[in-house]
């Protein structure tokens, strides 16, 4: 019975650590400069998406060179997570932040899960109308929210494709993000 109460107290110092470490951290990007950009890009008509959505992701390379993924590595992918259907293309991903284009062409709703979008045990109703199409950007530990983002996909559509093509875009930019933190620690030593 120790050693439960043992191992339950060592998880409760790590998660407190953890989330600690989550509210001092410096972030590389900010609520308010993803939303700035994402506003001057905004489409004059459905006509003007696609345009809009390439400068866009244009601008946000230029801003943060080495941490956006390349134009080449950027796919959208089928997404359904907690009851909503809609695409996602992942633009930055690290340990603790992402960036990514997220749209759905026809209504969907469903709930948020208890992810990166609220504080730890929050959660609300989602619901999109058709032509929906935003710029996301979270914080928190992602690796917390995969559970919601794959259950629908493991669990129900078994649509695996769809869900190794995010993995992919994920791990992509996490790969990005290491290196280039490398190459700027290499720069200043």
């Amino acid at each position: 019975m120790s050693s439960i109460f043992s191992f339950l107290a060592y998880i409760l110092v790590i998660v407190g650590v953890g989330h600690h470490w989550l509210k001092q951290k410096e972030y590389l990007f900010s609520h308010e400069v993803v939303a700035e950009i994402a506003r001057k890009h905004i489409p004059a008509s459905d006509k003007d998406l696609e345009v809009s959505m390439k400068s866009l992701v244009a601008e946000l390379q230029t801003k943060y060179p080495g941490h956006i993924l390349p134009t080449q590595d950027l796919r959208w992918s089928f997404m359904n997570s907690a009851g909503w259907m809609a695409s996602i293309c992942i633009l930055h991903a690290s340990s603790t932040e992402y960036v990514a284009l997220f749209g759905t062409a026809m209504e969907t709703s469903g709930h948020s899960g208890d992810t990166v979008y609220h504080l730890s045990g929050e959660a609300s109703g989602v619901h999109w109308t058709a032509g929906t199409y935003m710029v996301e950007y979270g914080r928190g530990f992602l690796m917390s929210s995969l559970p919601t983002a794959f259950a629908d996909a493991i669990f129900s559509t078994h649509d695996f494709l769809s869900m190794f093509q995010i993995l992919l875009a994920f791990i992509k930019a996490n790969v990005l993000e290491c290196n280039t933190m490398l190459q700027n620690f290499a720069r200043e030593t």
